[in-house]
């Protein structure tokens, strides 16, 4: 199982801690799965860099956690992210 975790990170300080929990969490329910998590992903590139990998890490995925808080912003990555999910039939948890 692949497993993506989907929530804000600009403007949240507080992110990774946030992230890493969650990770530790989906480990815990599938420990065979892949977590992949996009708060781990080289700081300083371009939104357009983040959104190509992100969005392809929602493509592989099989299952996508929607992390506390993401739908907090009217445009986000993560809005974007629980859309391509829910037009691409992945199941969607909200977390």
């Amino acid at each position: 199982m692949r497993i993506y975790l989907a929530g804000r990170i600009t403007g949240v300080a507080d992110y990774k801690e946030r992230f890493a929990e969650a990770e530790l969490l989906m480990r815990g329910w599938a420990p065979e799965g892949v977590v992949m998590n996009p708060a781990k992903l080289p700081a300083g590139k371009s939104e357009q860099w983040y959104m190509e990998r992100c969005t392809k890490m929602v493509f592989m995925a099989d299952v996508v956690v929607m992390l506390r808080g993401w739908d907090e912003d009217d445009v986000s990555a993560a809005r974007i992210e629980w859309a391509v999910a829910k037009y691409c039939g992945k199941r969607v948890v909200l977390l």
